[in-house]
């Protein structure tokens, strides 16, 4: 298949959304139209008490400067306006800002990973780089 690789799973009852955010060579994402039509007709649908919505970019601001800069999603604004109007309990999975937090964004629950691994050259943007065992 070429273009974006979506998915639509139901688990158990719950319906999970995988969006394919990659612009190739980019740290930006993008929803395109025919995404988000295909997003609106899932989250119209009422057949589901709770959907998750899984995506690489968080679309909304972090706080987390450096990554906010490259943080933005082509589409943000439709893609708000869905997830306000779902019909059913709203859960979004992102990554992409290497921190960890949660907010609640446009009803729904948002979820941010960290990363597995530093991407920052080897070394993290705080604290003094040192490694202390029994610190705490």
């Amino acid at each position: 298949k070429s273009g974006p690789l979506d998915f639509n799973i139901d688990l158990d009852g719950v319906q999970i959304i995988g969006l394919d955010t990659l612009v190739e060579d980019e740290h930006t994402g993008r929803l395109t139209t025919e995404q988000l039509v295909w997003l609106g007709e899932k989250l119209s649908i009422n057949h589901h008490p709770h959907t998750v919505v899984i995506m690489h970019q968080a679309p909304f601001l972090t706080g987390v400067g450096f990554f906010d800069r490259l943080n933005k999603i082509e589409g943000h604004e439709q893609f708000a306006e869905l997830i306000a109007g779902a019909k059913s309990d709203v859960t979004l999975l992102c990554g992409h800002t290497h921190r960890p937090y949660q907010a609640l964004w446009k009803g729904a629950n948002c979820y941010v990973s960290g990363a597995l691994a530093s991407q920052f050259g080897g070394k993290d943007p705080f604290g003094d780089g040192k490694s202390q065992t029994g610190a705490f």
